[in-house]
This record gives structure tokens, sequence and C-alpha cells, in this order.
């Protein structure tokens, strides 16, 4: 089995969605840059739900804020719902 994989046509239907959903260009941008630096951390490994955690504890071992942390899996999480790999989406940090 391959696994589910991010593609660039996944990412440009992505895009056209957001579009479509008109949503602004700086969400855009935003969610486009989190798809993309979650794919480069993966490199050959396929999506998985013990991926996006390890990507999560990857953040928060680097220092990102809680804040930008949940922005960052946010905009995954709209990503892993577009392509219908919802199992593979992981909870945001709780803010204290």
């Amino acid at each position: 089995m391959t696994g589910n994989r991010i593609t660039a046509e996944k990412i440009t239907g992505f895009a056209q969605y957001l579009r479509q959903a008109e949503r602004s260009p700086s969400t855009i941008e935003n969610y486009l840059r989190h798809v993309r630096a979650f794919a480069a951390w993966l490199g050959d490994m396929p999506v998985s739900k013990d991926a996006a955690a390890g990507w999560k504890a990857h953040l928060v071992s680097e220092g990102y804020s809680p804040n930008t942390i949940n922005a960052m899996l946010g905009g995954l999480n709209r990503f892993l719902a577009f392509v219908g790999w919802q199992e593979c989406q992981v909870k945001a940090l709780r803010l204290q």
C-alpha cells in the first residue's frame, strides 16, 4: 500500500476550493504554506494520523507558540478534510 500522499494537484485543488469558498487571500496563503510545510516535513512518508501527530509534536519541540501551532494545524486539518482524509486530522493544542 502506498498510502495517502500530498501532491501538487491536491494542493492546487485545495487552493481552488478555498477561492471558491471566498476565503481571503491571506487565509489561502497561510493554509497553503502550512500544508506545504507539513508535506516537506513528511518527506517520503505517507500521510497518517501518527504523522500529523508527529508534526504537531515537532512544532511544539521547535518552540512555536500554541496559537501558531493551532493555526498551522487548522490549515492542515482543512486540507485533510478537503481530500477526504478526516481520519488523519489531529486536535488543536489546549490553551490555558
